[in-house]
């Protein structure tokens, strides 16, 4: 007649008493790595990596547990060109290596092993990748269509135009890097408007403390 209620609550107990002692298990064999047992080499470290990664599926419980603790830290944040126009993400993050072995390793190794980064996610728009070719071709007395001529890629001379007019505005805003951190929506941007609307608030959660980008 099949199985009871009661078998298959009895049954669903011991699938999730042993998931935890997988778990338990896993987490026990990982603390078991003494600094002693650390990789020589960055190789070695390379390689230790990927085999636990391949060993775990990406919707695993082992998975989940592990991956926080290698990138401990991310944020994602907005920034813009400084002569305007769409905002665009990047991210910084944190990749702590030593989280893969969770032993009490030296605070000099965990040192070398972490590391911060900033990635863009977006292509970056196009005036701002050209701008110090053309800049430079411009100095040397080239006509928008000579400097256009230079590139394998197609340009217009509204490109051409925009990326001289972007380099004059890093200039007169003594700035280096022509993407900016957009902490607030911009004022001069069209299709951003529904903050505008007078039922919108924002504020930030109690005690947060924005990281610093």
């Amino acid at each position: 007649f099949g199985r009871t209620p009661g078998c298959d609550e009895t049954l669903q107990d011991l699938k999730v008493r042993e998931r935890r002692l997988l778990m338990r298990r896993t987490s026990l064999e990982r603390k078991s790595i003494a600094p002693s047992d650390l990789p020589n080499t960055t190789a070695e470290l390379i390689k230790l990596l990927q085999t636990e990664f391949l060993s775990l599926a990406t919707d695993s419980y082992e998975f989940g547990s592990i991956l926080p603790k290698i990138v401990p830290d991310i944020f994602c944040y907005l920034v813009r060109l400084v002569d305007g126009g769409m905002c665009y993400p990047r991210v910084k993050f944190k990749v702590d290596l030593t989280g893969a072995f969770e032993s009490d390793a030296p605070g000099e190794i965990q040192e070398l092993l972490s590391r911060e980064f900033t990635v863009d996610l977006f292509e970056f728009p196009k005036r701002a990748r050209i701008r110090s070719e053309v800049v430079r071709l411009l100095g040397e007395g080239c006509s928008n269509w000579q400097v256009m001529e230079r590139f394998d890629e197609p340009l217009s001379k509204a490109i051409v135009a925009s990326s001289a007019a972007l380099d004059s505005c890093m200039k007169e805003l003594g700035v280096v890097d022509p993407l900016k951190i957009q902490l607030e929506p911009p004022t001069n941007f069209g299709r951003m408007r529904r903050h505008r609307n007078p039922r919108y608030s924002f504020s930030m959660k109690e005690g947060y403390i924005r990281p610093e980008l």
